[in-house]
């Protein structure tokens, strides 16, 4: 039988561009994986960093990730990710992809979407790089991120 965990708070998380505040401001990037949909990670200026906007996590030791969610924040749908794709990688430079999804949309707020992915192959990192919002915006937001690892029992 296939068990699952959540690993989210293994890893450390990193972000091509934070909130003007920086990590541990209201709504800096610590709030993507705080396991807590009443908070967000907002930046502005994200058109600026379009189509490679990034966020990831880093873990100690290599893992194998074969599922992730995401959380879809309190307000404005249109400043929602659309497009992206999860990549893998154990040296942060060269990435495997390892799921892509478009035109995706949440249809509510706070609305958590679950995604699995094939994966037999461990990883120090993984990627979300997010090419495209839901609507056309200076600001992203998300509400939480989390990383699933699967085993066997």
């Amino acid at each position: 039988m296939r068990a699952e965990r959540d690993v989210t708070s293994k890893g450390v998380i990193s972000v091509r561009k934070d909130n003007n505040g920086g990590a541990g401001a209201n709504e800096g990037s610590l709030k993507l994986v705080d396991n807590n949909i009443d908070t967000k990670f907002l930046i502005f200026g994200a058109n600026e960093v379009l189509p490679d906007f990034w966020y990831q996590l880093k873990f100690a030791d290599p893992i194998v990730l074969g599922a992730y969610t995401m959380t879809s924040a309190n307000d404005a749908p249109e400043r929602d990710p659309k497009t992206w794709k999860l990549s893998g990688s154990n040296d942060g430079i060269n990435w495997v992809v390892l799921d892509t999804r478009a035109n995706q949309a949440f249809s509510a707020r706070k609305q958590t979407q679950r995604f699995e992915f094939q994966n037999d192959t461990s990883f120090t990192f993984y990627r979300i790089s997010i090419s495209e919002l839901f609507g056309v915006t200076t600001l992203f937001q998300q509400s939480e991120w989390r990383v699933i690892e699967f085993f066997e029992q």
